[in-house]
């Protein structure tokens, strides 16, 4: 079965009521308590409920278990990660529910030998943010096909993140005949979508109807929302470059346009000219959050050069305090200019306050509980310096954290004792994290998809949130995220066709080349 419920309407708990209203037979006594009962019948090693995470939920799942199940249900639980992976898949089959991750399950897979998750056959196995075996050739979406079960769920508030083809990983998974053969996948819906998109969309609608259920912030029940949250309302805060910081951009996107053509006649090979465009797109996209960065301007010394330079005439860039030319140039460390006479006289005019904040960056509401987003962790580094400077305190969560510096990371956060920011990248946090302490979301940069944005902001606007969640998409005029805001709005198609919210057809989300072409375009 496939439970398709957007992020923060509840999947954790309505999950865990599943488990516990049908537990599995050898867990229960005679008067219906859970109980740890001789795991074999019949010659099978008969388990309780496997539940696989993304490894940045792990211990929110454990927690949520200890917190939402009376200790009276006798639910015992086990985490199959780090040391306490020694286990054998005895052990294993004697807990109600047994956690582990896609890349705990992924390294285990077989052959060569048996492994303890796959030693059990599993009364109920649960993908949680089940996409993360939307790719059939992985070891994650190849060993979860591999586990024993008679029930499997996949759990998803986002089912399609590229093409349609995702979906075949899901019913692979759940044996969902006959779409789990890649052939009848392939000719009954794929090609039907690629020739005719409208009819295609009707049968890939009609497939799902038979294993999906699908919940959204409007689902209703006898006329009554089935959750009731708190307003969301996004911005997108359209910024302007400095004449110096235009000018560094401009200068990259001339290079970049450059090598294109270069590499257009050299390289007349359809997938290396598909992905230098993607390098030089990368390259115009980070420069759109920080003309400094270093991964900017380590692309090109001599053309980092000549941008400093440039930097430094007169007329490079405005104050902004007074908005006239800036007179000796002074920079705060979030890379705003100012007259050094007008950034000397606002320190003094705060001089009595805890900590003094650009003018440009002090809009910031006080006292907010405020969480940042950014696909790079260079990006990251240079607001972690901004902060610092500033005195605000933060958190951290990237994917350079283990399992238990992420938990203390958003544990400190969620506690609201003083750390006002948490720093987030994209990919290592945008999935399953419960951060309704926030009521403040900041998205530094574009993601092609979407949906991947939806996953951050619903990181607080989730239940459990009181407070109206303000959201404010940053983008810099006149570049290329401007287009990127354009392609975003044309591969929503993606996902309402085939769930059911449009009626046009289904198109590949993967960027394709008409895609970069157009990206690279002039504004």
């Amino acid at each position: 079965m496939g439970s398709l419920w957007l992020q923060g309407l509840g999947k954790t708990v309505t999950t865990i009521a599943l488990i516990l209203t049908a537990p599995a037979p050898n867990m229960v006594d005679a008067d219906r308590s859970l109980a740890a009962k001789d795991p074999w019948e019949k010659g099978a090693l008969r388990g309780g409920t496997l539940i696989v995470v993304p490894t940045s939920v792990l211990h929110q799942w454990h927690q949520e278990l200890k917190d939402k199940v009376a200790t009276f249900a006798g639910l015992r639980t086990h985490v199959y990660h780090g040391k306490s992976k020694a286990w054998t898949g005895q052990e294993l089959a004697r807990y109600g529910v047994v956690l582990t991750t896609y890349a705990i399950m992924g390294l285990e897979a077989p052959p060569p030998r048996p492994c303890p998750l796959f030693e059990v056959d599993w009364h109920r196995v649960i993908l949680d943010e089940a996409q993360s075996i939307k790719n059939a050739h992985t070891l994650a979406s190849h060993a979860s096909r591999c586990l024993q079960t008679s029930r499997r769920w996949c759990l998803t508030g986002t089912p399609i993140q590229n093409t349609v083809d995702d979906l075949y990983s899901y019913f692979r998974f759940l044996r969902y005949e006959p779409y789990s053969r890649q052939a009848a996948f392939k000719s009954m819906l794929k090609e039907p979508l690629q020739s005719n998109p409208k009819h295609g969309s009707k049968l890939l609608r009609a497939a799902l109807q038979g294993v999906l259920l699908r919940r959204t912030k409007g689902s209703t029940l006898n006329g009554e929302p089935i959750v009731e949250l708190p307003a969301r309302q996004v911005e997108v805060v359209r910024l302007h470059f400095s004449a110096g910081e235009r000018a560094a951009y401009d200068e990259l996107q001339r290079s970049s346009m450059s090598q294109l053509k270069e590499h257009a006649v050299i390289h007349r090979g359809a997938k290396t000219s598909y992905m230098n465009m993607l390098l030089l797109l990368l390259r115009l996209r980070q420069a759109c959050n920080h003309p400094w960065d270093d991964e900017v301007s380590a692309i090109d010394a001599s053309l980092r050069d000549s941008l400093l330079i440039r930097l430094e005439q007169p007329d490079s860039s405005l104050c902004g305090i007074c908005g006239d030319v800036a007179e000796e140039p002074a920079m705060t460390p979030c890379a705003h200019s100012f007259c050094r006479q007008c950034l000397t006289t606002q320190v003094q005019n705060h001089a009595g306050e805890q900590s003094y904040k650009c003018p440009t960056c002090s809009a910031t509401i006080k006292d907010a509980q405020v969480i940042v987003f950014s696909q790079w962790t260079r990006m990251l580094d240079l607001i972690q310096s901004a902060l610092q400077a500033n005195h605000i305190r933060f958190s951290r969560l990237d994917g350079t954290l283990g399992v238990s510096a992420r938990s203390h990371a958003v544990a400190q956060f969620n506690a609201n004792k003083g750390t006002n920011v948490l720093l987030v990248s994209l990919k290592a946090a945008s999935l399953g994290l419960n951060l309704t302490a926030a009521s403040y979301v900041v998205l530094m940069d574009l993601w092609w998809n979407p949906s991947v944005e939806e996953q951050a902001i619903d990181r607080a606007h989730r239940i459990g949130q009181t407070r109206t969640v303000r959201v404010m998409r940053l983008t810099i005029a006149d570049t290329v995220e401007d287009r990127i805001l354009a392609l975003q709005e044309k591969k929503r198609k993606l996902a309402e066709a085939a769930l059911g919210d449009g009626d046009g057809g289904v198109q590949a989300s993967r960027l394709t080349m008409e895609d970069l072409q157009y990206l690279f375009s002039a504004s």
